[in-house]
């Protein structure tokens, strides 16, 4: 059996209202035991589930196997989530707006931190910068009400507000973006920011989780996890820094994520699940 990991019960913020139990980390450590292959999208995600093993592992009675750990770190490849291909093609000719514009596209939950954008977005609107703003994303009942003081408080900067439907509309307003923000304290691979910068955003990400992982540190601004003000004020900066790069004419480059897309990563996928099957059919006895 294959088992592909994109996230794992181990690693989430403290500060989590509702904080996984034992029993999902033994549903998550099971699964990885039963699995003749694990897969993980990120080193991030890798690394943090098995310290977290180590860690549940040594909290538990005595006759716990020896060497488990060990095993899951010989036999557990790190293979992305892939882009689609409709990401990277451009819907038409459209050209970036004259207005800078921002883009945040998350999850509407406490785990992408909306706290510490409004805190920063709070900030450059201080400092005089004009730009325009796109806050999507799919909300949930309980979503945090920052939302709400960030709808009233930049009603006149704001473009789009809310979760999009439809594929097609959503990619053009990425690309319409100028550049993407992620405040985010859980995220196994940020797929959304990802999938903005092959469309052709600027990425703005904090330095920590799977970001430095597949974005240059030039575009990570300074991680300050347990310091919210702190690290809204490095983010405002970098705005402050590309809007006026901005103003200038003399935007930053995109970075290239072209080796995420599917055609990079098919032959990966194809070479785990040949090697998958050749492995078990030379081992299965009749």
């Amino acid at each position: 059996s294959f088992v592909y990991f994109h996230e794992n019960q181990f690693e989430y913020p403290k500060t989590k209202q509702q904080h996984p139990g034992i029993d999902a980390q033994m549903v998550s450590l099971y699964s990885a035991l039963a699995a003749d292959q694990i897969v993980f999208n990120s080193t991030f995600n890798r690394i943090s589930f098995l310290t977290g093993v180590e860690k549940l592992l040594n909290k538990l009675p005595d006759q716990v196997p020896r060497g488990i750990v060990h095993l899951m770190d010989q036999s557990s490849p790190v293979i992305p989530v892939p882009l689609d291909r409709n990401v990277f093609k451009p819907l038409s000719t459209h050209e970036k707006p004259d207005q800078f514009t921002l883009v945040w596209n998350h999850r509407w939950e406490y785990d992408k931190a909306p706290e510490r954008l409004y805190s920063a977005l709070c900030r450059v609107k201080a400092k005089g910068i004009q730009f325009k703003l796109r806050i999507l994303g799919k909300s949930f009942r309980n979503q945090p009400e920052i939302f709400q003081r960030i709808k009233s408080e930049f009603s006149d900067q704001i473009i789009n507000f809310g979760f999009i439907k439809h594929r097609r509309q959503y990619l053009a307003v990425l690309r319409a973006s100028h550049v993407v923000i992620s405040t985010a304290i859980h995220d196994f691979q940020g797929l959304s920011v990802l999938e903005a910068v092959a469309a052709g955003c600027i990425p703005l990400v904090p330095n920590r989780l799977a970001y430095p992982e597949f974005l240059p540190q030039s575009y990570c601004y300074d991680s300050q996890i347990n310091v919210p003000w702190l690290e809204a004020h490095a983010l405002c900066e970098r705005i402050i820094e590309i809007a006026t790069h901005h103003h200038n004419g003399d935007l930053p480059t995109v970075p290239d994520v072209s080796h995420l897309s599917w055609e990079r990563l098919k032959h990966d996928y194809q070479d785990q699940l040949e090697s998958l099957v050749s492995h078990t059919s030379s081992t299965r006895s009749f």
